[in-house]
This record gives C-alpha cells, sequence and structure tokens, in this order.
C-alpha cells in the first residue's frame, strides 16, 4: 500500500503521557513503517527528542510521567502537534488513542479542519481510513 488517495503527509498521534518511555518505541515503529511506504510523517516523539536529546535520561521516562520530566512544556508540545496536524493531509491514529486525551484532542482538529482519518492498529502493519471518515467520504445517495 503506497499513499492512499495521493495523500503523502500524515501527522502520527497516539498515546504518549502515562506510557513507559512516552510511547517512543511504537511511535518510530509506525515512522519508519510509513516512511517505508513514501508517506512523509510528523512525529511528536521525534520533535519530543530533538528538543530535548537528554530526555531518556529524565526521571519521567521510563514511565511517561510528565510531573517528573520538569524540561517538558506541554503548552509548547500542544503548539506544534497541532501546527503539524494543519500541515498535514492526513492523521494516523495508534493503538489505544482512544484512551488519550491528547489523541482524542488531536483527532478531533483533524477532523474540524477536514483531514482523513486512518486507524493503525499494528505500528508495522498497514493503517486503513477509519469507518467514521469512509461514511463521511461517500455521498449519500451512493450504494
Amino acid at each position: 500500500m503506497n499513499q492512499p488517495y495521493g495523500m503523502t503527509k500524515a501527522y502520527l498521534s497516539g498515546p504518549m503521557r502515562g506510557r513507559p518511555h512516552f510511547n517512543f518505541e511504537t511511535f518510530n515503529l509506525a515512522t519508519d513503517n510509513l516512511r517505508s511506504k513514501g508517506w512523509v510523517v510528523y512525529s511528536p516523539a521525534e520533535n519530543d527528542r530533538g528538543l530535548y536529546p537528554d530526555i531518556e535520561m529524565w526521571e519521567g521516562f521510563a514511565n511517561g510521567r510528565v510531573d517528573l520530566c520538569p524540561k517538558f512544556n506541554l503548552e509548547s508540545a500542544l503548539e506544534w502537534d497541532f501546527q503539524h496536524i494543519l500541515k498535514a493531509n492526513a492523521i494516523v491514529m495508534l493503538s489505544g488513542w482512544e484512551d488519550s486525551a491528547g489523541a482524542c484532542s488531536e483527532r478531533f482538529v483533524a477532523e474540524a479542519t477536514g483531514r482523513a482519518v486512518y486507524i493503525m492498529v499494528d505500528p508495522a502493519g498497514h493503517p486503513f481510513l477509519d469507518d467514521i471518515q469512509k461514511r463521511m467520504l461517500t455521498p449519500r445517495n451512493a450504494t
């Protein structure tokens, strides 16, 4: 599966806070997988690593605890996230997104601004268009 419907840019969304190592491994696998298929990927995990090269040394990194990561700025992170959702043609939701306040907010912004929503259950698998998105993209008189 190459670039679906000609879309080339996707924001990667999923649970981070409260997950071991902020779920970086899952984000990295999904990013590498999508890029191997020709997608341009905006990954908040890559952004965090770039902003905070020593993040893996922080006390809260092992358990994904932002309160133990004093350099981390949630407002700045969300600003970057929302800007990159708007740069993208689509958002790819990683497994567990439903239980993440951040990922739910990101999906809301993506849907409100007309981005396609893909679900990626396995970071090494293929993303698929969410059923809600399929219904939204299908004309009412189509069978």
